[in-house]
């Protein structure tokens, strides 16, 4: 199955089309930004949750979960990394298939989160 060549993204993923080098169009129309470094990111979030005052005793945050490479690291990098106690939510709206299901399950399990679907 062919691939682009900078974001792995498979030849069926909807609307797809790659240039003559394998790189497909969302690779081309991304603009990069600057990143500020995981210091500047965990001052903001940490100083974002002082200032809520009515927050919940239980959890620091709510993360929507898909059980893909983004949402997943950022599940990771909230518990791991920042010590937040983290909600997590998933959305099954019948057409997950039984290895996300599966995935999703065993993130957070591992990570001690709990789960809502």
């Amino acid at each position: 199955m062919k691939r682009c060549t900078k974001c792995i993204l498979p030849e069926n993923y909807p609307g797809i089309a790659f240039n003559r080098d394998g790189v497909c169009q969302h690779c081309l129309a991304y603009k990069e930004k600057q990143y500020l470094g995981g210091d500047a990111l965990k001052a903001r979030i940490v100083s974002f949750l002082a200032s809520q005052r009515d927050r919940s005793q239980d959890y620091d945050c709510l993360l929507g979960l898909s059980g893909g490479r983004d949402s997943s690291y950022l599940l990771y990098y909230l518990v791991s990394v920042l010590h937040l106690r983290v909600l997590a939510y998933a959305i099954d709206h019948g057409f997950i298939p039984e290895q996300t299901r599966q995935n999703l399950e065993k993130m957070t399990g591992i990570l001690d989160v709990t789960l809502v679907t």
